[in-house]
């Protein structure tokens, strides 16, 4: 019989900080949806102050998809909407080579967006540091060194991870951009397309690990490898559930897509101003959910198989076995 997939998880203690200043009783009772939307509230003082930190370490990634998304709106496009599969384009002459030009420029030069986004690695461990905090019902968490020393503890863990993530997703984008190309040319088949959507479900993938292994990083003392693992087998073990949160999570930035300024610019001035304290702060309740579920619950069994509880819950001294079949040493017994 096949084991379940939770009991592959390597088990380790929760490294619970108890708050010296709790938050309020009905937002630490509450369900967990509705205790993270309260804590946002409650606490958006420490999660801005977070978020601008944050923020700064994206500033060169966002001034390059500005310039990006300048070149696109400058061209004054007449850009074709019938762009399904099967579906030929149908554009002018004189807008289809521009358009060529405009993505194969794109896709020669996405590699530096994704080199820029590679500078707020390491300081998600400073969000994430603070954002477990705030979770755990802490209403008096000291920001500047909370984040920090998130950062100086485990920068070279979220860089590592998030290179991983930023590699998977530029080829993702490049192959979108590809597709695009070849669509514009008349020669994009089926099986481009079906690869598109096998390669962004495995991005979609690879975001909820990435998504388990920072939250678990300031709250578990495992090793580097045995997190990757019990990430990996947190995302494929409900994996619908997992598919889901990381398709929420990234809808939002579909309105890239109306190619509208006025859209686009709020857009970004939200994910600069508040995207980093709220999602760093779903993500983190989302995933200790999980935890809570399942890494410590195998803790707690772990710890039931390996130290044996008396079973009088302490109400009764347990009373030490008589020696059987005792060696009596002939020459001191009693005369």
């Amino acid at each position: 019989m096949a084991k379940k997939w939770y009991t592959l998880l390597t088990p380790a203690k929760e490294e619970r900080i108890r708050p010296s200043a709790p938050l309020p009783p009905s937002a630490a009772k509450a369900g967990r949806i509705k205790r993270t939307w309260d804590i946002f509230f409650l606490e958006y003082s420490s999660l801005f102050k977070m978020s601008i930190l944050f923020a700064v370490t994206f500033f060169p990634f966002l001034i390059f998809c500005f310039l990006i998304f300048g070149q696109v709106n400058g061209l004054k496009l007449e850009y074709a909407y019938n762009t399904g599969i099967g579906y030929p384009l149908d554009i002018q002459a004189d807008n289809l080579s521009k358009i060529l030009a405009l993505f194969t420029d794109i896709r020669s030069n996405v590699v530096y967006a994704f080199l820029l986004l590679l500078v707020p690695g390491p300081f998600f461990a400073g969000a994430f540091n603070v954002a477990k905090l705030l979770m755990w019902g802490h209403s008096d968490v000291k920001v500047l060194k909370t984040f920090f020393d998130g950062v100086k503890k485990h920068w070279w863990k979220y860089a590592a991870i998030f290179t991983v993530f930023c590699a998977a997703a530029y080829g993702t984008v490049y192959f979108a951009l590809t597709h695009y190309i070849a669509m514009l040319e008349g020669h994009a088949g089926v099986g481009s397309w079906i690869a598109l959507i096998i390669i962004i479900i495995a991005v979609l993938s690879l975001f909820c690990c990435m998504m388990y292994a920072f939250s678990m990083i300031p709250v578990y003392k495992l090793k580097f490898t045995d997190m990757l693992k019990n990430s990996a087998l947190m995302t494929f073990g409900i994996y619908p559930l997992n598919i889901l949160a990381a398709a929420l999570s990234a809808a939002p930035f579909l309105l890239i897509l109306t190619g509208n300024p006025a859209v686009i610019i709020v857009l970004f001035l939200a994910v600069v101003f508040i995207g980093p304290a709220l999602y760093t702060l779903i993500w983190t309740s989302f995933c200790q959910y999980g935890f809570e579920s399942f890494i410590n619950k195998i803790y707690q069994i772990y710890l039931a198989e390996k130290i044996k509880l008396p079973s009088n819950n302490g109400k009764k001294k347990i009373e030490k076995p008589k020696q059987v079949n005792k060696y009596e040493n002939p020459k001191k017994k009693k005369k």
